[in-house]
């Protein structure tokens, strides 16, 4: 049987006091992001949850702080799975797993989008800074 990996609470209540050494806070709001979507979807839609209410509530709040720090604000309104539900009551998406899907979509395709420019422009700036470290090596 594998073994599940289990959601680090206390990771992820340390990075929201601030950046950990030897975690990048962009990957770090990259695969939050990424948990935190999935599993608020597996929620909307009866799919496989990872994490408790405990967790989605410290996840989301951990995320935030991280993406403040990016200097992303989160457009997330909800605070936990029951939050979210009410969301979903109030936003036209009771009754359809599709309509849970698209606002959840709306919410967290921008931060995705804006995490994925962050990440191209710090890999743009690593290799402009590997060519000009070669070129000044070779003299030119």
């Amino acid at each position: 049987m594998d073994a599940v990996a289990r959601f680090d609470i206390e990771l992820a209540e340390a990075l929201r006091r601030g950046e950990l050494e030897g975690r990048d806070d962009l990957s770090v709001a990259i695969a939050l992001a990424g948990l935190v979507h999935k599993n608020l979807e597996a929620h909307g839609t009866r799919g496989d949850l990872q994490l408790d209410d405990d967790d989605i509530k410290t996840a989301l709040l951990a995320l935030r702080a991280v993406l403040r720090r990016l200097g992303i604000m989160s457009t997330v309104p909800f605070r936990d799975f029951t939050s979210f539900r009410s969301y979903w009551l109030n936003n036209d998406a009771s009754g359809s797993e599709q309509a849970r899907r698209d606002r959840l979509e709306e919410l967290f395709e921008p931060v995705h989008v804006r995490l994925i420019r962050l990440e191209e422009a710090t890999f743009e700036a690593l290799v402009e800074s590997r060519l000009q470290g070669q070129s000044s090596r070779s003299g030119h």
